[in-house]
């Protein structure tokens, strides 16, 4: 089994726990706009730019976490100009954990490097990740003002979008990620390499 962090049984309480918190804030009158975060219904913690919103970074937590710790991570180190998005993965079953369900961005089936992956997830997951990327130069932003990282399983996510976006992305951060769909590596992406 892998350990998971205490909170990650309850990852939406602490999500929760994070939007009550961000609603405080919102609301007192003696809080800067700095302390001001938004959280979506399915679980994305927002940062508005403090100024011009002129950069976004978009991040995503790793197995059994959720948006919401990455958020507070990122307060203390953000600068005023950057729209930071911290998405929550989807609760599904895993099964490297013996099929307990948790958030994960997509299925581990193995942590050998010659074990199979969850392909349709890893899509499924990277056409958000693009999606989410798209939304952010609809509103203005161009790609190439846009970062994409990740922690652990997102970190691996980060890297295998990153790689696969069209755009040049301003860049590409994984910390203790690893390569999805290696076999298809280097591949043909003249974008972001």
């Amino acid at each position: 089994f892998v350990r998971l962090p205490a909170a990650a049984s309850s990852c939406r309480a602490l999500s929760t726990s994070a939007a009550s918190l961000g609603n405080r804030e919102s609301t007192s009158a003696s809080r800067s706009r700095s302390q001001k975060s938004l959280e979506m219904a399915d679980g994305t913690v927002v940062i508005p730019a403090v100024r011009e919103h002129k950069a976004t970074v978009i991040w995503y937590h790793g197995l059994g976490d959720c948006g919401a710790s990455w958020a507070d991570a990122f307060r203390p180190y953000r600068n005023e100009h950057v729209k930071y998005i911290c998405p929550s993965a989807p609760v599904r079953a895993v099964t490297l954990n013996a099929g307990f369900r948790m958030p994960a961005w997509y299925d581990i089936l193995g942590l050998s490097v010659n074990a199979r992956e969850d392909i349709a997830g890893i899509q499924e997951a990277t056409k958000n990740v693009h999606a989410l990327i798209d939304e952010q130069v609809a509103a203005g932003i161009p790609a190439d003002r846009i970062i994409v990282g990740g922690f652990s399983m997102g970190g691996a996510l980060a890297i295998n979008a990153g790689f696969r976006y069209p755009q040049k992305l301003g860049g590409i951060a994984s910390l203790s990620g690893f390569l999805l769909r290696r076999t298809e590596l280097p591949g043909n992406f003249n974008a972001n390499r």
